[in-house]
């Protein structure tokens, strides 16, 4: 098996050059215009190579393979995610409930305002290497979240909460992905359902009733 044939393996940069960084993103934007027009399987490495103008020899200096380069593709649309999840929640906040059903609105708002993304992340075609990196990112997409339900809600002492917020963006994602599968967009309905999958879910781990970030009322 050679190097070109292992994902995750690149061959080392001999430098770290701005020429060399211009060449990475270049790659980067070029796969990601040609995900707005063909599914991941139906490019090839040398099609986005020639798109940002760059030798095919040249970007095997860069990326082992196409699913190689999908990774930094992958790890570029999770940036849209993190800005996203990174910004507090301005809308009245009652209960925890109301904390992950606006995430979860900001997850499908999100994938919707960028079809590339939505389609590439959830698509039925979507490589399992690229969905195995996806879920990476929702780690640290899920401590923001975390982030977000401490500025609005007394969360009471959970072993690895991080982990549990992980698996909630999972399971909405699988809403999602179904949605994207049977309509080609994030429906209302399974929006709805999506937030009923987190509640659920979630309920094994939170009560009911939480006292709100600014009540006096602190929790043990």
């Amino acid at each position: 098996m050679t190097v070109r044939q292992v994902i995750g393996k690149r061959r080392g940069a001999t430098s770290v050059q701005a020429r060399g960084v211009r060449r990475r993103a270049a790659m980067v934007n070029a796969a990601i215009t040609l995900l707005s027009e063909y599914n991941a399987q139906e490019i090839s490495f040398k099609q986005i190579a020639e798109l940002a103008q760059i030798p095919e020899g040249s970007a095997y200096h860069f990326y082992a393979n196409k699913y190689d380069l999908f990774v930094d593709v992958a790890k570029e649309m999770a940036d849209l995610f993190r800005d996203r999840q990174s910004q507090p929640i301005k809308r009245k906040v009652e209960t925890w409930h109301d904390v992950i059903d606006t995430l979860i609105d900001r997850g499908a708002e999100t994938y919707e305002s960028n079809p590339v993304a939505r389609d590439f992340l959830l698509g039925s075609k979507t490589p399992p290497e690229i969905k195995q990196v996806d879920l990476d990112n929702d780690r640290e997409i899920a401590e923001l979240m975390i982030n977000r339900f401490n500025e609005a809600i007394q969360l009471p002492e959970i072993d690895d909460f991080n982990r549990v917020m992980t698996w909630v963006i999972a399971l909405t994602d699988l809403m999602f992905s179904l949605s994207v599968r049977e309509h080609g967009y994030i429906n209302k309905r399974y929006i709805t359902e999506a937030k009923r999958v987190a509640r659920g879910y979630l309920s094994t781990y939170l009560p009911p009733v939480l006292p709100l970030a600014n009540s006096p009322d602190k929790t043990a």
